[in-house]
Protein backbone atom coordinates (compact mmCIF):
# COMPACT_ATOMS: atom_id res chain seq x y z
CA UNK A 1 0.00 0.00 0.00
CA UNK A 2 1.50 3.02 -1.26
CA UNK A 3 1.78 6.38 1.31
CA UNK A 4 -1.01 8.35 -0.46
CA UNK A 5 -3.78 5.18 -0.34
CA UNK A 6 -2.50 4.84 3.36
CA UNK A 7 -3.28 8.15 4.09
CA UNK A 8 -6.64 7.87 1.95
CA UNK A 9 -7.98 4.71 4.43
CA UNK A 10 -7.61 7.14 7.07
CA UNK A 11 -9.22 9.88 6.63
CA UNK A 12 -11.92 8.65 3.95
CA UNK A 13 -14.85 8.82 5.87
CA UNK A 14 -16.26 12.17 5.92
CA UNK A 15 -16.72 13.95 9.30
CA UNK A 16 -20.41 14.85 11.08
CA UNK A 17 -20.35 18.55 10.30
CA UNK A 18 -19.04 18.34 6.44
CA UNK A 19 -17.15 16.53 3.67
CA UNK A 20 -13.17 17.57 4.27
CA UNK A 21 -11.81 14.27 4.60
CA UNK A 22 -13.62 12.98 1.26
CA UNK A 23 -12.10 16.10 0.04
CA UNK A 24 -8.78 15.62 0.94
CA UNK A 25 -8.85 11.82 -0.27
CA UNK A 26 -9.96 12.81 -3.28
CA UNK A 27 -7.25 15.22 -3.67
CA UNK A 28 -4.53 12.69 -2.70
CA UNK A 29 -6.41 10.66 -5.74
CA UNK A 30 -5.75 13.77 -7.99
CA UNK A 31 -2.23 15.15 -7.49
CA UNK A 32 -0.87 11.52 -6.63
CA UNK A 33 1.66 11.62 -9.11
CA UNK A 34 2.67 15.56 -7.88
CA UNK A 35 2.75 14.07 -4.57
CA UNK A 36 5.23 11.60 -4.89
CA UNK A 37 7.51 14.04 -7.32
CA UNK A 38 7.42 16.16 -4.47
CA UNK A 39 7.96 13.81 -1.71
CA UNK A 40 10.96 12.34 -3.32
CA UNK A 41 12.44 15.95 -4.40
CA UNK A 42 12.25 16.85 -0.21
CA UNK A 43 13.64 13.61 0.53
CA UNK A 44 17.14 14.62 -1.12
CA UNK A 45 16.70 17.79 0.44
CA UNK A 46 16.45 15.80 4.05
CA UNK A 47 19.92 13.71 3.19
CA UNK A 48 21.75 16.37 2.43
CA UNK A 49 20.71 18.84 5.16
CA UNK A 50 21.11 15.86 7.82
CA UNK A 51 24.59 15.08 5.91
CA UNK A 52 25.92 18.69 6.35
CA UNK A 53 24.46 18.60 9.79
CA UNK A 54 25.98 15.54 11.18
CA UNK A 55 29.37 17.16 9.74
CA UNK A 56 28.79 20.14 11.25
CA UNK A 57 27.81 18.84 14.43
CA UNK A 58 31.10 16.85 14.78
CA UNK A 59 33.34 19.81 13.51
CA UNK A 60 31.65 22.17 16.14
CA UNK A 61 32.17 19.49 19.03
CA UNK A 62 35.41 19.42 18.09
CA UNK A 63 36.53 23.04 17.91
CA UNK A 64 34.39 23.63 21.65
CA UNK A 65 36.98 20.39 22.60
CA UNK A 66 40.60 21.80 21.37
CA UNK A 67 39.54 25.64 22.74
CA UNK A 68 39.17 24.03 26.44
CA UNK A 69 42.29 21.85 25.70
CA UNK A 70 44.13 24.60 24.63
CA UNK A 71 47.23 26.46 26.31
CA UNK A 72 45.05 29.49 27.41
CA UNK A 73 41.86 27.40 27.40
CA UNK A 74 38.49 30.01 28.58
CA UNK A 75 40.58 32.48 29.80
CA UNK A 76 41.24 34.97 26.96
CA UNK A 77 37.62 36.68 25.53
CA UNK A 78 38.15 35.78 22.18
CA UNK A 79 38.59 32.23 23.37
CA UNK A 80 34.76 32.61 25.44
CA UNK A 81 33.24 34.30 22.11
CA UNK A 82 34.70 31.56 20.21
CA UNK A 83 33.55 28.67 22.63
CA UNK A 84 29.82 30.23 22.64
CA UNK A 85 29.96 30.40 19.15
CA UNK A 86 30.76 26.56 18.87
CA UNK A 87 28.27 25.88 21.37
CA UNK A 88 25.56 27.65 18.85
CA UNK A 89 26.52 25.79 16.08
CA UNK A 90 26.40 22.42 17.87
CA UNK A 91 22.60 23.34 18.79
CA UNK A 92 21.55 24.58 15.45
CA UNK A 93 23.56 21.53 13.13
CA UNK A 94 22.06 19.06 16.00
CA UNK A 95 18.50 20.29 15.18
CA UNK A 96 19.17 19.76 11.64
CA UNK A 97 20.91 15.98 12.08
CA UNK A 98 17.60 14.39 12.82
CA UNK A 99 16.50 14.12 9.60
CA UNK A 100 12.57 14.45 9.16
CA UNK A 101 11.34 12.45 12.21
CA UNK A 102 10.35 14.61 14.51
CA UNK A 103 7.75 15.83 12.12
CA UNK A 104 4.65 15.27 12.95
CA UNK A 105 3.42 11.90 11.38
CA UNK A 106 0.28 12.98 10.13
CA UNK A 107 2.29 14.84 7.70
CA UNK A 108 3.89 11.72 5.85
CA UNK A 109 1.29 12.23 2.95
CA UNK A 110 4.21 14.94 1.85
CA UNK A 111 7.44 14.41 3.62
CA UNK A 112 9.52 11.32 3.27
CA UNK A 113 10.62 10.17 6.87
CA UNK A 114 7.81 12.06 9.55
CA UNK A 115 7.89 9.92 12.75
CA UNK A 116 7.06 12.60 15.29
CA UNK A 117 4.22 14.43 16.71
CA UNK A 118 3.79 17.94 17.98
CA UNK A 119 5.88 17.51 20.87
CA UNK A 120 8.49 16.74 18.96
CA UNK A 121 7.76 19.19 16.05
CA UNK A 122 8.19 21.81 19.17
CA UNK A 123 11.65 20.63 20.37
CA UNK A 124 13.12 20.84 16.60
CA UNK A 125 11.87 24.36 15.92
CA UNK A 126 13.08 25.51 19.62
CA UNK A 127 16.49 24.36 18.90
CA UNK A 128 17.21 25.46 14.93
CA UNK A 129 15.55 28.73 16.39
CA UNK A 130 17.72 29.08 19.51
CA UNK A 131 21.01 28.04 17.99
CA UNK A 132 20.46 30.05 14.96
CA UNK A 133 19.63 33.11 16.54
CA UNK A 134 22.71 32.50 18.94
CA UNK A 135 24.86 31.95 16.08
CA UNK A 136 24.03 35.42 14.44
CA UNK A 137 24.62 37.48 17.42
CA UNK A 138 28.10 35.66 18.79
CA UNK A 139 29.05 36.26 14.66
CA UNK A 140 28.23 39.67 15.22
CA UNK A 141 29.58 40.32 18.95
CA UNK A 142 32.97 38.47 17.59
CA UNK A 143 33.52 41.30 14.71
CA UNK A 144 32.73 44.10 17.00
CA UNK A 145 35.16 42.73 19.33
CA UNK A 146 37.63 42.49 16.57
CA UNK A 147 37.47 45.96 16.20
CA UNK A 148 37.96 46.48 19.81
CA UNK A 149 40.75 44.72 19.65
CA UNK A 150 42.07 46.43 16.60
CA UNK A 151 41.06 49.85 17.36
CA UNK A 152 41.02 50.15 20.91
CA UNK A 153 43.10 48.03 22.37
CA UNK A 154 44.40 49.32 25.27
CA UNK A 155 40.82 50.32 26.73
CA UNK A 156 40.43 46.51 28.15
CA UNK A 157 36.68 47.91 30.23
CA UNK A 158 34.86 48.68 26.69
CA UNK A 159 36.23 45.01 25.66
CA UNK A 160 34.63 43.59 28.92
CA UNK A 161 31.86 45.05 28.37
CA UNK A 162 31.55 43.98 24.65
CA UNK A 163 32.22 40.62 26.27
CA UNK A 164 29.40 40.54 28.83
CA UNK A 165 26.65 42.09 25.85
CA UNK A 166 27.69 39.56 24.06
CA UNK A 167 26.92 36.75 26.24
CA UNK A 168 23.74 38.44 27.57
CA UNK A 169 22.37 39.20 24.08
CA UNK A 170 23.14 35.99 22.41
CA UNK A 171 21.63 33.51 25.02
CA UNK A 172 18.85 36.26 26.64
CA UNK A 173 17.49 36.70 23.57
CA UNK A 174 16.85 33.56 21.73
CA UNK A 175 16.09 31.84 25.12
CA UNK A 176 13.48 34.18 25.64
CA UNK A 177 11.73 33.68 21.61
CA UNK A 178 12.10 30.16 22.41
CA UNK A 179 10.25 30.17 24.79
CA UNK A 180 7.25 32.61 23.92
CA UNK A 181 7.33 30.41 20.65
CA UNK A 182 6.60 27.51 22.60
CA UNK A 183 3.95 29.10 25.09
CA UNK A 184 1.95 30.76 21.94
CA UNK A 185 1.84 27.63 19.45
CA UNK A 186 3.98 29.44 17.53
CA UNK A 187 6.33 26.56 16.36
CA UNK A 188 4.76 24.27 13.39
CA UNK A 189 5.24 21.53 10.59
CA UNK A 190 7.00 23.47 7.62
CA UNK A 191 7.65 21.23 4.51
CA UNK A 192 10.50 18.91 6.18
CA UNK A 193 11.27 20.80 9.50
CA UNK A 194 9.30 22.84 12.38
CA UNK A 195 9.19 26.41 11.90
CA UNK A 196 7.66 29.73 13.39
CA UNK A 197 4.12 29.49 11.36
CA UNK A 198 0.79 29.29 11.28
CA UNK A 199 -0.03 25.57 10.71
CA UNK A 200 -1.74 25.03 7.52
CA UNK A 201 -0.96 22.42 5.45
CA UNK A 202 -3.14 21.33 2.66
CA UNK A 203 -5.62 19.01 4.24
CA UNK A 204 -6.66 22.25 5.90
CA UNK A 205 -6.96 24.35 2.76
CA UNK A 206 -9.10 21.91 1.19
CA UNK A 207 -12.51 23.99 2.01
CA UNK A 208 -12.91 26.81 4.13
CA UNK A 209 -12.38 25.91 7.82
CA UNK A 210 -12.50 27.51 10.92
CA UNK A 211 -9.32 28.04 13.07
CA UNK A 212 -8.89 25.18 15.26
CA UNK A 213 -10.91 22.60 13.72
CA UNK A 214 -9.91 18.97 14.12
CA UNK A 215 -10.50 16.43 11.48
CA UNK A 216 -10.45 12.85 11.38
CA UNK A 217 -6.92 10.94 10.89
CA UNK A 218 -5.09 14.49 12.14
CA UNK A 219 -4.03 15.47 15.98
CA UNK A 220 -2.73 19.27 15.02
CA UNK A 221 -5.66 21.50 14.80
CA UNK A 222 -5.92 23.70 11.46
CA UNK A 223 -4.63 27.05 12.06
CA UNK A 224 -2.27 26.39 14.94
CA UNK A 225 -0.33 30.16 15.85
CA UNK A 226 -1.65 31.99 13.31
CA UNK A 227 -2.48 34.70 16.05
CA UNK A 228 1.99 35.19 16.52
CA UNK A 229 3.14 33.53 13.88
CA UNK A 230 3.61 36.91 11.59
CA UNK A 231 4.92 38.62 14.88
CA UNK A 232 7.42 35.82 15.93
CA UNK A 233 8.70 35.49 12.00
CA UNK A 234 9.26 39.42 12.47
CA UNK A 235 11.33 38.71 15.79
CA UNK A 236 13.10 36.36 13.72
CA UNK A 237 13.44 37.67 10.63
CA UNK A 238 15.42 41.03 11.57
CA UNK A 239 17.86 39.80 13.30
CA UNK A 240 18.97 37.01 10.92
CA UNK A 241 17.95 39.24 7.48
CA UNK A 242 18.97 42.60 8.68
CA UNK A 243 20.77 42.83 12.02
CA UNK A 244 23.24 40.34 11.55
CA UNK A 245 24.53 41.08 7.76
CA UNK A 246 24.70 44.80 8.38
CA UNK A 247 26.84 44.50 12.01
CA UNK A 248 28.62 42.34 10.24
CA UNK A 249 29.35 44.11 7.36
CA UNK A 250 30.05 47.76 9.07
CA UNK A 251 32.61 46.18 11.45
CA UNK A 252 34.57 44.59 8.62
CA UNK A 253 34.44 48.44 6.36
CA UNK A 254 35.53 49.88 9.53
CA UNK A 255 38.61 47.72 10.41
CA UNK A 256 39.50 47.74 6.85
CA UNK A 257 39.69 51.28 6.23
CA UNK A 258 41.20 50.97 9.95
CA UNK A 259 43.82 48.92 8.70
CA UNK A 260 44.43 50.83 5.54
CA UNK A 261 45.07 54.12 7.29
CA UNK A 262 47.86 52.47 9.57
CA UNK A 263 49.47 50.97 6.70
CA UNK A 264 50.03 54.27 5.22
CA UNK A 265 50.85 56.31 7.95
CA UNK A 266 53.68 53.67 8.77
CA UNK A 267 54.67 53.72 5.37
CA UNK A 268 55.13 57.75 5.41
CA UNK A 269 56.85 57.60 8.55
CA UNK A 270 59.27 54.61 7.15
CA UNK A 271 60.58 56.99 4.37
CA UNK A 272 60.70 60.14 6.51
CA UNK A 273 61.66 60.02 10.42
CA UNK A 274 65.03 57.80 10.14
CA UNK A 275 66.62 60.23 7.74
CA UNK A 276 65.27 63.57 9.28
CA UNK A 277 65.56 62.66 13.10
CA UNK A 278 69.08 60.11 12.39
CA UNK A 279 72.55 60.97 10.99
CA UNK A 280 72.70 61.63 7.45
CA UNK A 281 75.29 60.12 5.37
CA UNK A 282 76.68 63.22 4.07
CA UNK A 283 77.49 64.52 7.61
CA UNK A 284 78.72 61.31 8.82
CA UNK A 285 81.46 61.45 5.75
CA UNK A 286 82.02 65.24 6.10
CA UNK A 287 82.70 64.32 9.90
CA UNK A 288 84.43 60.97 10.08
CA UNK A 289 87.52 60.78 8.42
CA UNK A 290 88.58 57.10 9.53
CA UNK A 291 86.82 54.94 6.86
CA UNK A 292 86.75 51.92 9.71
CA UNK A 293 85.05 54.57 12.06
CA UNK A 294 83.04 55.64 9.16
CA UNK A 295 81.83 52.28 8.14
CA UNK A 296 80.83 51.29 11.92
CA UNK A 297 78.71 54.00 12.22
CA UNK A 298 76.87 53.29 8.59
CA UNK A 299 76.81 49.81 9.94
CA UNK A 300 74.34 50.75 13.21
CA UNK A 301 72.74 53.20 11.17
CA UNK A 302 71.91 50.29 9.22
CA UNK A 303 70.73 48.26 11.80
CA UNK A 304 68.72 50.87 13.55
CA UNK A 305 66.94 50.99 10.37
CA UNK A 306 66.22 47.24 10.81
CA UNK A 307 64.38 47.16 13.99
CA UNK A 308 62.14 50.10 13.07
CA UNK A 309 61.28 48.06 10.08
CA UNK A 310 60.61 45.13 12.15
CA UNK A 311 58.82 47.10 14.31
CA UNK A 312 56.49 48.55 11.59
CA UNK A 313 55.99 45.02 10.12
CA UNK A 314 55.31 43.57 13.19
CA UNK A 315 51.97 46.33 13.45
CA UNK A 316 51.28 45.74 10.53
CA UNK A 317 51.07 41.71 10.53
CA UNK A 318 49.55 41.78 13.71
CA UNK A 319 46.57 44.59 12.43
CA UNK A 320 46.06 42.06 9.23
CA UNK A 321 46.05 39.17 11.27
CA UNK A 322 43.03 40.37 13.39
CA UNK A 323 41.47 41.62 10.08
CA UNK A 324 41.81 38.54 8.02
CA UNK A 325 40.69 36.48 10.83
CA UNK A 326 37.40 38.79 11.27
CA UNK A 327 36.84 38.35 7.34
CA UNK A 328 37.12 34.55 7.67
CA UNK A 329 34.72 34.07 10.59
CA UNK A 330 32.13 36.61 8.06
CA UNK A 331 32.87 34.98 5.02
CA UNK A 332 31.56 31.58 7.00
CA UNK A 333 28.40 33.40 8.34
CA UNK A 334 27.82 34.47 4.41
CA UNK A 335 28.32 31.25 3.00
CA UNK A 336 25.82 29.28 4.91
CA UNK A 337 23.02 31.69 5.03
CA UNK A 338 23.75 33.44 2.04
CA UNK A 339 21.44 31.37 -0.11
CA UNK A 340 18.87 31.23 2.71
CA UNK A 341 18.75 34.62 2.58
CA UNK A 342 18.09 35.10 -0.59
CA UNK A 343 15.15 32.39 -0.65
CA UNK A 344 13.42 34.12 2.16
CA UNK A 345 13.79 37.73 0.28
CA UNK A 346 12.42 36.23 -3.27
CA UNK A 347 9.46 34.72 -1.12
CA UNK A 348 8.80 37.79 0.65
CA UNK A 349 8.26 39.62 -2.62
CA UNK A 350 6.20 37.12 -4.23
CA UNK A 351 9.03 35.70 -6.60
CA UNK A 352 9.18 32.28 -7.04
CA UNK A 353 12.59 30.86 -5.88
CA UNK A 354 14.03 27.98 -8.14
CA UNK A 355 14.88 24.44 -6.36
CA UNK A 356 18.86 25.29 -7.09
CA UNK A 357 18.43 27.56 -3.98
CA UNK A 358 16.98 26.15 -1.56
CA UNK A 359 18.85 23.55 -2.70
CA UNK A 360 22.29 25.29 -1.87
CA UNK A 361 20.32 26.73 1.34
CA UNK A 362 19.93 23.38 2.41
CA UNK A 363 23.35 22.29 2.07
CA UNK A 364 25.39 24.97 3.23
CA UNK A 365 23.32 26.38 5.77
CA UNK A 366 24.16 23.71 8.39
CA UNK A 367 27.70 23.84 7.52
CA UNK A 368 28.79 27.16 9.67
CA UNK A 369 30.31 24.67 12.36
CA UNK A 370 32.16 23.25 9.96
CA UNK A 371 33.81 26.22 8.40
CA UNK A 372 34.46 27.66 11.31
CA UNK A 373 36.69 24.35 12.62
CA UNK A 374 38.39 24.87 9.55
CA UNK A 375 39.23 28.67 10.05
CA UNK A 376 40.07 27.49 13.48
CA UNK A 377 42.39 24.43 13.54
CA UNK A 378 44.30 25.58 9.92
CA UNK A 379 46.91 27.79 11.39
CA UNK A 380 47.59 25.13 13.96
CA UNK A 381 48.14 22.38 11.70
CA UNK A 382 50.62 24.74 9.61
CA UNK A 383 52.34 25.67 12.41
CA UNK A 384 52.89 22.08 12.88
CA UNK A 385 53.60 21.26 9.67
CA UNK A 386 56.53 24.35 9.67
CA UNK A 387 58.04 23.36 12.71
CA UNK A 388 61.60 22.80 11.39
CA UNK A 389 62.52 19.95 14.88
CA UNK A 390 59.25 17.49 13.27
CA UNK A 391 59.23 17.90 9.57
CA UNK A 392 55.88 16.29 9.85
CA UNK A 393 53.73 15.54 6.97
CA UNK A 394 50.66 16.76 6.39
CA UNK A 395 48.51 14.20 7.86
CA UNK A 396 50.97 14.21 11.07
CA UNK A 397 50.75 17.77 11.12
CA UNK A 398 46.63 17.09 11.20
CA UNK A 399 47.13 14.75 14.18
CA UNK A 400 49.87 16.59 16.37
CA UNK A 401 47.85 19.89 15.85
CA UNK A 402 44.54 17.58 17.04
CA UNK A 403 46.05 15.84 19.69
CA UNK A 404 48.94 17.92 21.08
CA UNK A 405 47.87 20.27 24.25
CA UNK A 406 50.71 22.57 24.09
CA UNK A 407 53.35 22.83 21.64
CA UNK A 408 56.66 24.31 22.99
CA UNK A 409 57.50 27.58 20.33
CA UNK A 410 61.56 27.56 20.03
CA UNK A 411 61.62 26.72 16.90
CA UNK A 412 61.85 29.41 13.57
CA UNK A 413 59.00 27.81 11.65
CA UNK A 414 56.08 29.60 10.50
CA UNK A 415 53.69 30.24 13.15
CA UNK A 416 56.13 30.20 15.94
CA UNK A 417 58.27 33.16 17.32
CA UNK A 418 62.03 32.93 18.21
CA UNK A 419 63.35 33.37 21.31
CA UNK A 420 66.33 35.69 21.13
CA UNK A 421 69.15 34.69 23.21
CA UNK A 422 71.95 37.03 22.31
CA UNK A 423 71.88 38.27 25.89
CA UNK A 424 70.39 36.04 28.33
CA UNK A 425 70.29 31.83 27.86
CA UNK A 426 66.92 31.74 29.66
CA UNK A 427 64.14 33.05 28.91
CA UNK A 428 62.83 36.74 29.49
CA UNK A 429 59.42 37.48 30.43
CA UNK A 430 59.23 39.30 27.26
CA UNK A 431 59.83 36.30 25.36
CA UNK A 432 57.51 34.23 27.55
CA UNK A 433 54.73 37.07 26.39
CA UNK A 434 55.62 36.67 23.12
CA UNK A 435 55.28 33.06 22.61
CA UNK A 436 51.84 33.43 24.49
CA UNK A 437 50.61 35.98 20.83
CA UNK A 438 51.85 39.12 22.83
CA UNK A 439 52.26 41.84 19.91
CA UNK A 440 52.92 44.52 22.38
CA UNK A 441 56.58 43.98 23.40
CA UNK A 442 58.14 46.87 22.99
CA UNK A 443 60.99 46.65 19.98
CA UNK A 444 61.81 49.67 19.45
CA UNK A 445 65.51 51.06 19.94
CA UNK A 446 65.71 53.84 22.40
CA UNK A 447 69.20 54.86 24.25
CA UNK A 448 68.26 52.60 27.44
CA UNK A 449 67.28 49.46 24.93
CA UNK A 450 70.34 46.88 25.92
CA UNK A 451 69.23 45.69 22.12
CA UNK A 452 70.39 48.79 20.53
CA UNK A 453 73.67 48.71 18.84
CA UNK A 454 76.49 49.81 21.33
CA UNK A 455 78.07 51.96 18.65
CA UNK A 456 75.01 54.57 18.34
CA UNK A 457 74.33 54.27 22.36
CA UNK A 458 77.99 55.71 23.25
CA UNK A 459 78.19 58.18 20.84
CA UNK A 460 74.46 59.61 21.84
CA UNK A 461 73.42 59.86 18.13
CA UNK A 462 69.77 61.37 17.53
CA UNK A 463 67.65 58.56 17.01
CA UNK A 464 63.51 58.72 16.73
CA UNK A 465 61.38 58.53 19.54
CA UNK A 466 59.91 54.82 20.16
CA UNK A 467 56.95 56.62 21.59
CA UNK A 468 56.41 59.05 18.30
CA UNK A 469 56.60 55.63 16.11
CA UNK A 470 53.85 53.98 18.44
CA UNK A 471 51.51 57.08 17.69
CA UNK A 472 51.55 56.98 14.35
CA UNK A 473 51.36 52.92 13.76
CA UNK A 474 48.28 53.08 15.90
CA UNK A 475 47.66 51.21 18.93
CA UNK A 476 49.18 47.87 19.34
CA UNK A 477 47.39 45.08 18.91
CA UNK A 478 46.63 43.46 22.57
CA UNK A 479 47.67 39.97 23.32
CA UNK A 480 43.85 38.73 22.68
CA UNK A 481 43.68 40.15 19.26
CA UNK A 482 45.93 37.15 18.06
CA UNK A 483 42.85 34.62 18.66
CA UNK A 484 44.36 31.64 16.97
CA UNK A 485 47.93 31.68 17.62
CA UNK A 486 49.12 28.12 17.00
CA UNK A 487 50.18 27.88 20.96
CA UNK A 488 46.48 28.35 21.99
Amino acid sequence: MSVVEDQISVVAEPTEGGNLNGAFARWLEQNAEWISDFRQLRKVFIITRSISGIISLVSSITMACLICRSKNGLSKTSHRLLFGLSVSNIIYSFAWSIFSVSVPQEMRYLIWGARGNQGTCDAQAFVIHVGALAGVFYNCFLCIYYLCVLKYSKVQKLIFKVEICSHVVSIGYPLLFGIVGLATKAFNPFGSICWVNAHDPPHCRLQDSQNGQLPDGFSIPCGRGEKVAKAMQLLFNIPINFIGPAAIIFTMTVMYYYVLAIEKKTEKYHTNTLLQQGPKRTEIEDNVSDNCWKRMILSCVKKTKNIFRKKQAAARSNSRRVLHRAFMYSAAYFLSYSFLLVGQYMTEADVHVPDAIWFLSTLLSPLQGFFNFLIYFYPKVLAAKNDRRSNFTWSQAIAGAFFERERKTQSTGRGYRHKSTRHVNSPTKEDEKREDGDEGADISPSPHNTNLPPTLASNNIEIANPQNTADIEGQNVSEEALTENPES
